[in-house]
C-alpha cells in the first residue's frame, strides 16, 4: 500500500467467536484508501444461465456456448483462440494440461460438463508446484474444516461437485507422476480450498468479468476467515 510501518489504517485481530478480522486503526474519512492487494489466485465463476453463456477460462468474458470457440487443447469455452489468458499461468495456462485429459466437447448438458466453479479449487492445488510461496499463504488461511466434516451438507456438496468432478474427469486420467504433482497433499485440501472459495465468492467477484479471486488480506473483511 506504500505505507510506512505503523501507518496502516487497519489492524488484524482474532477471537474465538469471529476468527480473524480487521478493525480500523484510526478514524477514517469517506474516500480513504484502506487497502489494495493482488489476489493469490483467480478463477471463473458460473453464469446465471450456463446453457446460454459461460465465462472464457482465459479472461472470464462471457461467451455464447452454442457458437463460441473452444480451447484447442482442452475443449473448454473461450472468447478466442488468441486470448492471452489461455497461456498465462495465472489463469488457464497451467490447468489446461489437466483439463486436456478430457478433450471432448459437448453442446448439451454443458452446465454439468463444464463446471467452472471447480477451476478455482484446481488452481489452488496447482499453486503447490507453480508458486509454493502463494500455496503457503493459502494454507495459512483458516479453512474451518472442523465445521465441515464428512457427513455434513457442505462437505458432501463439495465432495460431489468439486472433488469427485475433478478426480473422475481429469486427475484420475493422468499418469502416476502427474497425479503426484497435483496431489502432494491429501484430497482434503480440495475440500478446504473449495470451502474457502465458497466463503469468499461474494466478496471476490471481479467487476465486469465472470471471475472470482482469493486474497490474503481482503479475507479478513469477513468475520471468521
Amino acid at each position: 500500500m506504500g505505507q510506512g510501518e505503523g501507518d496502516s489504517p487497519y489492524e488484524a485481530r482474532s477471537s474465538e467467536e469471529l476468527g480473524r478480522y480487521l478493525v480500523a486503526a484510526r478514524d477514517l474519512s469517506p474516500g480513504d484508501l484502506v487497502l489494495t492487494e493482488r489476489p493469490l489466485v483467480f478463477g471463473p465463476k458460473g453464469m446465471p444461465d450456463p446453457e446460454a453463456s459461460m465465462p472464457c477460462v482465459g479472461c472470464y468474458k462471457p461467451v455464447f456456448t452454442d457458437v463460441g470457440e473452444r480451447c484447442s487443447q482442452c475443449g473448454w469455452p473461450v472468447c478466442s483462440g488468441n486470448c492471452p489468458g489461455l497461456k498465462d499461468p495465472r489463469h488457464h495456462g497451467v490447468e489446461c494440461k489437466i483439463l486436456s485429459a478430457r478433450p471432448e466437447c459437448v453442446l448439451i448438458g454443458m452446465a454439468d460438463y463444464y463446471r467452472h466453479d471447480a477451476l478455482l479449487p484446481l488452481r489452488c492445488l496447482l499453486l503447490q508446484t507453480t508458486d509454493p510461496g502463494k500455496w503457503e499463504k493459502l494454507l495459512e488461511m483458516q479453512s474451518h474444516m472442523e465445521c465441515r466434516l464428512p457427513g455434513t451438507e457442505a462437505y458432501d456438496e463439495a465432495n460431489e461437485f468439486i472433488v469427485e468432478y475433478l478426480m473422475n474427469n481429469f486427475i484420475n486420467q493422468l499418469n502416476t507422476n502427474e497425479r503426484k504433482k497435483i496431489l502432494t497433499t491429501s484430497v482434503q485440501c480440495a475440500h478446504s480450498q473449495n470451502m474457502r472459495y465458497n466463503r469468499y465468492k461474494c466478496f471476490g467477484n471481479t467487476p465486469r468479468t465472470g471471475s472470482r479471486t482469493i486474497s490474503t488480506i481482503h479475507k479478513h473483511l469477513y468475520h471468521g476467515t
